[in-house]
């Protein structure tokens, strides 16, 4: 049984956090790009081969009903609405093939990948003074890390 959980929220900015189980505690909460993740869960690797992988799997989550929500809170005509849809479901798709290869590469690695489906969790999207209330983790935090550590926290 690992002592170690990492936690990943995929995205243009990938939240990255990790689960001490032994000390009860948060040893990182961080925002990195989709190849420092990766090399950061290598190093982790390196120290604990039995780590435990939580990653948010956005492709278990409709990107369509998120567009008509854009859709509906776009301001201007038709040409921006279908403009932001657009972008909205352009950025979702790239969160989900990145979600998808980080998922890949470490199952192909062996490593105990579990994915959660987005809005599963409790403590997504939570404030910073909240999050420090919570976990007692005192260090800056962006939104990305905090989501990630949220799916972690209490393992």
């Amino acid at each position: 049984m690992s002592s170690i959980f990492i936690g990943i929220d995929g995205g243009k900015d990938t939240g990255f956090a990790v689960w001490n189980k032994s000390t009860k505690s948060l040893v990182e909460v961080k925002t990195l790009d989709f190849w420092k993740a990766i090399n950061e869960v290598d190093n982790y690797l390196k120290l604990y081969p039995t780590l435990v992988l939580i990653i948010e799997d956005v492709s278990q989550h409709s990107a369509v009903f998120k567009a008509m929500g854009t859709y509906r809170s776009t301001p201007g005509g038709i040409n921006n609405k279908i403009g932001a849809v657009a972008k909205h479901g352009q950025n979702i798709g790239r969160v989900k093939r990145e979600t998808e290869l980080f998922i890949r590469y470490f199952e192909l690695k062996k490593v105990d990948v579990r994915k959660i489906k987005p809005g599963k969790h409790t403590g997504s999207k939570i404030k910073k003074d909240l999050f420090k209330k919570i976990t007692g983790f005192n260090k800056v935090t962006s939104q990305h890390g905090r989501d990630a550590a949220m799916l972690i926290y209490g393992l």
